[in-house]
């Protein structure tokens, strides 16, 4: 087997990554099926964890008096990046103003509740993933938001590795759903 090296565009930075091809092709040849190439990137890259967890820019929507300081823990000790906006006007305009691949927002904030805050993330051009919290968590909501587009729901009062767990898989969502609409314009583009 001989080592290929590629590159791949991973959360807006390039991240090199070492190939396996098989015995088969020649040495120097990456694997000329885009599938293949992808699934020999996920073995070797994510699997076998030769590239870090990606970083994470987050915007925190609400007051969540008691849960500010759990979820800014979180985000520092990730290394992760932490806007927060109480309210729609903030909200919109860091929304523009910064990359952030996933929107944390209470289910009932006044004059702006989460469907009003999926609504509005859908109008950008890669709407981040949103993960509703709510004090009345429960299977009618977590499947409500997830039919509507969204992507989680956490119980609070929050707990520190579920917010973890919830936001980096998050981010590995939304880098997923990045690389599909990138990847559809070549496909048709091929197809013609």
């Amino acid at each position: 087997m001989s080592g290929i090296r590629g590159e791949f565009l991973l959360s807006g930075s390039p991240r090199a990554c070492n190939l396996k091809a098989s015995g088969s092709r020649s040495a120097g040849k990456a694997p000329s099926n885009p599938a293949i190439l992808l699934m020999s990137f996920i073995w070797n890259c994510v699997m076998k964890n030769d590239v870090h967890e990606p970083s994470v820019s987050a915007l925190l929507i609400g007051g969540y008096a008691s849960d500010r300081l759990l979820v800014q823990e979180v985000f520092r000790k990730s290394g992760w990046r932490l806007f927060e906006a109480r309210g729609r006007h903030w909200a919109t305009r860091l929304l523009e103003k910064s990359q952030v691949q996933v929107v944390i927002a209470e289910s009932d904030l006044p004059g702006w509740d989460w469907k009003a805050i999926l609504l509005d993330l859908r109008s950008l051009v890669h709407p981040p993933e949103l993960v509703v919290t709510s004090r009345m968590a429960d299977d009618l909501l977590w499947a409500e938001v997830l039919n509507l587009g969204g992507y989680d729901v956490l119980p609070q009062p929050l707990e520190r590795d579920e917010v973890q767990r919830v936001v980096a898989s998050a981010r590995r969502h939304f880098d997923l759903q990045s690389l599909r609409e990138t990847r559809r314009p070549a496909l048709a583009a091929g197809a013609a």
